[in-house]
């Protein structure tokens, strides 16, 4: 059974669409990208591969620019997520429940996987998911707050708004990191620089460096391939 449009907050954005199949035990939450300025939780394909893949999926919108500040998306990430974790006996969806997030969406999601304090507004931890999977997030603040903040967007800034600023040692989900080698100028070396923090501080985690352009896994290549299932798969179904 599906559900489309369910509120998890009081804005109009704050909506999720949700797709059940109560035989999976796991669910994938899914954080569009488009730069925080766009995007829909509709209208990504990958979606379609993920239902036939069999797994229950929510996908989530949140409040973006030009009406949101930073960090309005990322509190929207934390209360989504939480809605879902609360929710999963009425919905009928497995309580398994990874998150994916795409470009601007997987910068929301390493937030939430290092800076505690706005899952912990809802009494979560990140490790009370099963796994993060991060495709191409920018690791330091990201272009559209430094315009916000009237920086030069091209400016390489690490401080509280960036993902990397947080990373410490601690108990995490399973992490997947993927960039690619024709990425965003500057994002694969960012994410390797983000996969060796993670490192310096003994994060256990996957780091893949993919050929294509920016986020180009989720779609398929040129063997009709969708290389995100695949390592999707690797990190939910191991162990």
């Amino acid at each position: 059974m599906n559900y489309y449009d369910v509120p998890y907050g009081e804005s109009e954005k704050q909506k999720a669409d949700i797709y059940v199949n109560d035989k999976c035990p796991d669910t994938i939450v899914y954080i569009h990208g488009c730069g925080l300025t766009g995007g829909d939780k509709g209208g990504n394909r990958f979606l379609d591969y993920l239902i036939n893949e069999g797994y229950s999926v929510v996908s989530v919108n949140y409040r973006l620019y030009p009406e949101a500040k930073y960090p309005d998306y990322i509190e929207d990430g934390a209360r989504a997520l939480s809605y879902v974790k609360q929710n999963a006996k009425k919905y009928g969806y497995g309580e398994r429940i990874s998150v994916i997030g795409n470009s601007a969406g997987a910068y929301i999601l390493s937030m939430l996987l290092f800076d505690g304090k706005y899952l912990a507004e809802y009494g979560l931890k990140s490790c009370d998911f099963y796994a993060f999977i991060l495709n191409s997030p920018q690791p330091t603040v990201h272009f559209n707050v430094l315009k916000e903040r009237g920086v030069d967007s091209r400016a390489v800034i690490i401080d509280g708004a960036s993902p990397v600023y947080h990373v410490k040692e601690g108990k995490y989900p399973k992490i997947l990191l993927i960039t690619y080698e024709c990425d965003i100028f500057c994002r694969k070396e960012q994410n390797i620089l983000f996969s060796k923090v993670m490192e310096h501080f003994g994060i256990p985690h996957s780091f893949k460096i993919l050929k294509g352009e920016h986020c180009s896994a989720e779609t398929p290549d040129e063997n009709n391939e969708v290389r995100m299932l695949p390592l999707l798969k690797s990190v939910i179904q191991e162990g």
